[in-house]
């Protein structure tokens, strides 16, 4: 039962704690449980090679003394290469293992790992196939479209332009000759129509042939000015736009020639991808998670994998390291260089801290709320360690000599000062401690107490203060409450019937004709008991209620509470009828918390209207 009893204490210990003792939180589960251990078994402190003493009432004491303390961090880690060759799935989408080597086996530069299903990919590079000899084919058909768009150009301006011009130059110099023959013509008849050797009518027509042949030539210059000035400007334009056309045709065709050349390359490269050979020297390592959560699935023949999925590693077992997890309480504590020791197996090695994390590790799903850090230490002589073996790391703090010692058992910790139980004539005596490092077995004392001196072991199991957890400091001054005053009034209910002050006003019935000294007169001496005690209770309410009216009301009321009322503001309002403005909420709270709900005011009013009656 003792035991039990320490371990209340203890967790009500806990539970009192102040971030004033997180310096050393993550020794106090420690101290406590020592302390347990110490009052339930005497023998522990003999396990711990301690000098101790029993005295007839079950203490156990310590003989301080000094010697050399070893402060250490003590945690488990993992062996792992400092240089590991991953073995990523590249293909893209994901795919499926048909086949992979046994895991552990020891491989060679170039030795086949793993083969993964190519059918979707052997099927997309067909299609792949065809479409890119579509779009060469397209592409021929820009490339001739191109060149005969620059031949037409080129041969407009060097030829068909050209014989053009030379037909209108040729209309033009027959116009011009037609055009002299009809004025010669035309003369000749003039001078044969004088002599009467012509008719007026041929004069007349040989008139019309020269205005016809002005005409013809007229016709002639226009259309080689047109042919110079617009004709052969809006043929350029259209035959080069034609041939501008086609460049652009071509590239278009080019590029979706060469995507899908690409694409085919792509496709050629993850069929290659399906293939993995070993690309260094190595032993085999399954890249499997080990946390069940991991939605990852595991590496085995005929498991989906997802695309850039580690799913081996090699690991360079030339340069082994192990990894250690601390916890976020002690990571403070450890810095680069410091020097440490593995234990894997029966092998003992030397090793040295080269890296800590700075982001606390991934944790598991049940263990969510612990955080840990990652430290890596070398291992100076790592030869024939293989990865994954489990390690116990000893990482050296600080390595204190003739320092006086005080056993974690005999500490215990209040509001974040420390004090041990001392051994005096006179009984225990409490001493205030100035604590050193710690190994989690001793702390080294700074202050506090003397080298000799004995202290006990197990306080809390012995002594009634060690049990104790101060809430205040001597200093602090208790705080008022409002609540348990309400309470403690209850004790002088009778005296307070005897003699109410001055401004209480009696609780009214719902008889206005039957006042509280006309009751008192008519009440008969031998009333029941049950009808004192219904007066009592009225009373007591009467009393608490003059009382409280003077107190301030609280300064927060929760969802659904109704503000209290006093008699003063029942006054002010004017209704004096309500029994309920004659009580104070402290005197009907059922849950003692300063406040009334509606559930709670409509049951007072219930019940004062039934003792009125």
């Amino acid at each position: 039962m003792s035991e039990l009893h320490d371990l209340d204490q203890i967790e009500s210990d806990l539970s009192t704690a102040t971030p004033s003792g997180i310096r050393f939180g993550g020794i106090m589960l420690l101290l406590a449980f020592a302390a347990v251990i110490g009052g339930g078994f005497v023998f522990a402190p003999q396990l711990l090679g301690l000098t101790t003493s029993e005295k007839n009432d079950g203490a156990l004491l310590h003989t301080l003394g000094r010697g050399r303390l070893l402060v250490t961090v003590t945690e488990n880690g993992n062996v792992e290469s400092a240089s590991n060759v991953d073995i990523k799935c590249r293909v893209a989408g994901g795919s499926t293992i048909l086949w992979i080597v046994e895991d552990g086996k020891t491989v060679t530069e170039g030795e086949e790992l793993i083969r993964l299903d190519d059918s979707t990919i052997q099927e997309q590079l067909n299609q792949q196939t065809i479409a890119f000899e579509k779009a060469v084919a397209a592409k021929i058909k820009a490339e001739e479209d191109l060149a005969a768009a620059k031949l037409a150009v080129r041969e407009y301006e060097e030829g068909t332009f050209e014989k053009e011009l030379q037909d209108s130059e040729a209309l033009i110099k027959i116009a011009e000759e037609n055009l002299s023959s009809y004025q010669d013509l035309l003369k000749h008849t003039e001078k044969m129509s004088r002599k009467g050797f012509a008719t007026p009518l041929q004069l007349k027509s040989d008139e019309f042939a020269v205005e016809r042949a002005k005409l013809e030539l007229k016709s002639a210059e226009k259309a080689r000015d047109v042919l110079v000035k617009f004709t052969k400007e809006k043929t350029v334009r259209g035959l080069e736009a034609t041939r501008d056309t086609a460049e652009a045709n071509v590239r278009s065709e080019t590029a979706a020639m060469d995507l899908e050349q690409s694409r085919l390359k792509k496709l050629r490269k993850q069929l290659e991808y399906c293939l993995i050979k070993a690309p260094a020297n190595g032993m085999v390592v399954y890249a499997n998670q080990n946390n069940r959560r991991s939605s990852q699935p595991e590496v085995e023949e005929g498991a989906p994998v997802r695309e850039q999925q580690t799913l081996i590693r090699l690991p360079d077992q030339s340069q082994m390291q192990v990894k250690v997890k601390v916890h976020e309480s002690k990571i403070d504590r450890l810095a680069l260089n410091m020097e440490a020791y593995v234990q894997i197996v029966d092998t003992r090695y030397k090793g040295k801290i080269v890296s800590i994390g700075n982001q606390p590790e991934p944790g598991s799903w049940y263990r969510a709320e612990v955080k840990e850090y990652a430290a890596i230490i070398d291992i100076e002589d790592e030869s024939e360690l293989k990865p994954g073996l489990t390690a116990e790391c000893e990482i050296i703090i600080d390595d204190l000599s003739d320092v006086l010692k005080i056993p974690v058992s005999c500490v215990v910790e209040k509001r974040g000062k420390f004090f041990a139980w001392a051994s005096t004539p006179t009984g225990p005596e409490r001493r205030p401690l100035v604590l050193g490092p710690t190994n989690d077995k001793e702390f080294a004392v700074i202050d506090g107490v003397a080298e000799g001196e004995l202290v006990y072991l197990n306080p809390r199991a012995i002594i009634q203060d060690a049990r104790i957890n101060d809430e205040l400091d001597e200093d602090e001054e208790q705080p008022k409450s409002k609540i348990p005053a309400a309470k403690s009034e209850k004790k002088d209910d009778k005296a307070t019937e005897k003699k109410p002050s001055d401004d209480q006003t009696p609780a009214k019935t719902s008889e206005p004709s039957e006042t509280p000294s006309a009751a008192t007169d008519a009440a008969p001496k031998a009333e029941s008991k049950e009808t004192e005690t219904t007066k009592a209770e009225t009373k007591t309410i009467e009393t608490l209620s003059a009382k409280a009216s003077e107190s301030k009301e609280p300064e927060f009321l929760p969802p659904g509470a109704a503000k209290p009322i006093s008699q003063k503001e029942s006054k002010e309002k004017g209704d004096s009828t309500d029994p309920l403005n004659e009580v104070n909420y402290k005197a009907v709270d059922s849950n003692d918390d300063g406040i009334l709900s509606k559930e709670e005011i409509s049951a007072a009013r219930k019940k004062l209207t039934k003792k009125g009656k």
